[in-house]
């Protein structure tokens, strides 16, 4: 009988498996990922606004929306930014 008989498992030689499997794929997935991107950080730049914008948009939503934690269109000018930031690192919490 041969051994992967015995062991009850089937698991011939030649087969791969689960994990061998896995790692194959997972391998080539990064070879896609690396033959589509390139080595052009442009390329790499966009695909990264692109998915962190759609996670933005999946995380706003309207003022009365306790489940979304970003208001859309409600925006800080730079300089007050810095300031409540400062404010809040000093221990302000109101005005």
């Amino acid at each position: 009988m041969r051994r992967w008989a015995v062991l009850g498992r089937f698991n011939p030689p030649g087969v791969l498996s689960r994990a061998s499997r896995a790692k194959a794929a997972s391998q080539d997935v990064k070879n896609a990922v690396s033959t589509l991107m390139g080595s052009n950080p442009n390329v790499w730049m966009q695909a990264v606004r692109s998915a962190s914008d759609a996670y933005v948009d999946e995380l706003s939503g309207a003022w009365d929306d306790p489940m979304r934690p970003f208001v859309s269109g409600f925006l800080f000018p730079r300089k007050v930014s810095a300031v409540v930031e400062a404010e809040l690192t000093r221990g302000r919490r109101s005005c």
